[in-house]
């Protein structure tokens, strides 16, 4: 009872006026404040700039990693800065692992082995679950070379995407998708010679669900392409066939379909590299290596050459868009389409199988572009890095 007298003998005029400062979610600012009555009053005071994490979340973007193993575990590098890289390569794996439970250590043992055979500068996974990213944090070969999108298991919960990477990224952004299957996009941006270039991986919707892969594509190449951005790469498994109406209706012209490119004039594959190019070809495809007779590869050209990922159909794509014609494709190959395990034959690390591309750097356009002075050059540092 004490206490209630106390607040009935309260004197409010002892207060002192007090003002607060409101802001929305929409950017409108209110102040309010108390009037001469003692009444609560609200006053507009216009727009103002929003925080820029509310304007991604807006725009359905979230911003993840890039985890980096350091002194012994897996943290989040901060205060990310652009760094301009020259090379005279990039090289790209994708690969949907398939989040089945079926032998899982298995196939992520064989996964793992195929990736450390080429270590890529992109390794960009789909079908991704938390026990996998598990795995993949255990790995020596990637604590020493990759940071990851993710080392939480957050982003790809109950599954998703996920991205490693060699190469110094200063942005990786998860973008939401029109989807009834949590489907998003990964994309990652960096500088490389002078000019900005992003790299995305995605899952788009499966099933009989065409427009919403049409949908998910739509949101997806202005993403890749704002703010003036010349070069993008997109990765991933794309759900529809190349042979289908899908694929001539949804793969923009200025986007390159790195398989077809170079398998119109058929290929072979050079073991000592890993690359395919260009040849002359007739009934088996064939490896040569300087070191070594020339001996059958593991696949027919006939069962192969259309790049089937899956079954008899190509699902899985990389695609390329460089408008200045800075990066172009030079090499490309299935990976896992082989039996990994004696005492399992029909067994894959995947049900899908991956693919391994490279593209090289024209260096004519290399060095127009760092001659022109272009803006996006413009960062804290620059490092090459070449063949290995």
């Amino acid at each position: 009872m004490a206490f209630l007298d106390n607040i009935s003998s309260f004197n409010k005029d002892l207060l002192k006026p007090t003002t607060t400062t409101l802001t929305q979610r929409n950017g409108i600012q209110y102040i309010e404040y108390k009037d001469e009555d003692g009444n609560s009053c609200l006053k507009e005071m216009g727009n103002v700039p929003l925080p820029s994490y509310l304007t991604e979340q807006r725009k359905g973007r979230k911003a993840c990693g890039p985890f980096e193993f350091v002194d012994g575990k897996w943290s989040q590098k901060q205060n990310l800065q652009p760094i301009n890289i020259e090379v005279e390569k990039l090289s790209f794996i994708t690969y949907n692992v398939w989040f089945a439970s079926f032998h899982f250590e298995e196939r992520a043992a064989a996964l793992f082995n195929i990736l450390r055979e080429r270590e890529p500068d992109f390794i960009s996974l789909q079908e991704v679950t938390p026990r996998l990213v598990e795995l993949i944090k255990e790995q020596r070969w990637i604590q020493e070379k990759y940071m990851l999108s993710d080392a939480t298991g957050n982003t790809v919960t109950p599954y998703g995407v996920l991205m490693l990477t060699k190469l110094p990224i200063y942005s990786w952004t998860l973008h939401d998708l029109p989807t009834n299957m949590g489907r998003r996009v990964l994309i990652a941006e960096l500088l490389i010679h002078g000019q900005t270039t992003r790299v995305a991986t995605v899952h788009l919707e499966s099933m009989n669900n065409p427009k919403y892969r049409r949908a998910q594509l739509n949101l997806i190449y202005p993403a890749l392409e704002e703010h003036g951005c010349q070069h993008s790469f997109l990765m991933g498994d794309f759900n529809f066939c190349s042979e289908s109406t899908e694929n001539v209706t949804n793969i923009h012209s200025d986007y390159t379909d790195i398989w077809p490119s170079l398998h119109q004039t058929n290929a072979v594959v050079n073991r000592s590299d890993g690359y395919i190019s260009p040849a002359e070809m007739d009934g088996e495809i064939h490896l040569t290596d300087s070191d070594e007779e020339e001996e059958e590869y593991a696949f027919s050209a006939s069962d192969h050459l259309p790049g089937y990922t899956r079954g008899n159909k190509r699902l899985d794509r990389i695609l390329c868009r460089s408008s200045t014609k800075l990066f172009v494709p030079f090499a490309m190959e299935l990976l896992g389409t082989e039996p990994f395990d004696d005492s399992l034959p029909d067994l894959r690390p995947s049900d899908h199988y991956g693919l391994y591309a490279v593209v090289r750097i024209d260096p004519l356009v290399a060095v127009s572009a760092i001659s022109e002075g272009d803006v996006s050059g413009e960062s804290s540092g620059t490092s090459s890095q070449n063949d290995d």
